[in-house]
């Protein structure tokens, strides 16, 4: 994802010719008669109208910096490895807070939702991280039918990136033991 809220979806060709667009107009039609209309079967059912050329521009960008200092491989194993270490610091924690799944690094990004039960007000967790320069986000996160699911009406979310390193996951986890 890039700048303001571009993204891309990868399809395969199986499902471009299965999947129809909920909408259509300029660029996504290949005929129109009085009564009916007939998508193209390529991905262009799929672009309608003008496209986003600043945020794909961004996104571009993005892409272009991930691949000017690490190939993605890199970039994905050492991903695998800050998950691995924080993954170890959040379960030395044990019951003193609710990691929600998955508990291990198979199938999983750096993005790790938890909550501190001994916790019950969500701005303290984010406000005290935020004096010390980390950035968390706490609240629904824009999924709460997912939160209602699990039982929670909220839960704090840190997240990794290309730069952080293990010192930046000690310097969290410190914070968060002082939190709990």
């Amino acid at each position: 994802m890039a700048y303001t809220g571009i993204w891309a979806v990868y399809l395969k060709l199986e499902w471009i010719k299965k999947l129809m667009p909920m909408f259509g107009w300029w660029g996504t039609v290949q005929d129109v008669s009085q009564n009916s209309y007939e998508f193209f079967s390529t991905n262009d059912k799929f672009e309608s109208g003008t496209p986003n050329i600043i945020w794909a521009v961004s996104l571009l960008k993005a892409i272009e910096y991930i691949n000017s200092i690490w190939w993605m491989q890199f970039v994905r194993e050492n991903e695998l490895e800050l998950i691995d270490y924080s993954l170890e610091k959040f379960k030395s924690l044990g019951s003193k807070i609710d990691l929600i799944w998955p508990s291990s690094s198979e199938n999983r990004i750096g993005v790790f939702s938890f909550n501190v039960p001994s916790n019950k007000n969500q701005n303290t967790i984010w406000e005290t991280f935020a004096e010390k320069n980390i950035c968390v986000r706490c609240g629904g996160h824009c999924a709460y039918p997912l939160h209602k699911f699990l039982g929670k009406n909220w839960t704090c979310r840190m997240s990794l990136y290309v730069y952080n390193d293990k010192k930046d996951i000690d310097q969290f986890f410190e914070i968060l033991a002082g939190i709990i």
